[in-house]
């Protein structure tokens, strides 16, 4: 069977139940766009991730590196606002083709 197969909600539903049973202090967590993990009473940390990809969401020809830092940060603090938090931190994952200049980094 292939990914394309099950889709995103399909592949959700496989992993989600023995994901939850290591991780007793998630609040809430896969199946919305981020995750809730309670610290102490009425204090949560919400956590999220979504990655934009070269020629899915984007097209490096068109989008400028500053613009696409942009757009990657509006995603995931959208994701964190649509479960009622605000967003204090970023954490950033990058991956870079190795075609791009490290101005494309600074920019970005």
């Amino acid at each position: 069977m292939e990914f394309r197969e099950i889709g995103e909600l399909g592949l959700i539903a496989k992993i989600k139940n023995p994901l939850l049973a290591f991780s007793p202090g998630i609040s809430e967590g896969i199946g919305d766009d981020a995750a809730s993990t309670l610290l102490s009473p009425g204090t949560d940390l919400f956590s999220t991730e979504d990655l934009l990809v070269e020629e899915v969401h984007c097209d490096l020809v068109l989008t400028s590196a500053h613009s696409l830092g942009r757009n990657s940060l509006a995603v995931n603090l959208g994701n964190i606002a649509a479960m009622g938090a605000r967003g204090r931190l970023a954490l950033i994952s990058l991956t870079f083709p190795l075609r791009a200049s490290v101005e494309f980094a600074d920019h970005f």
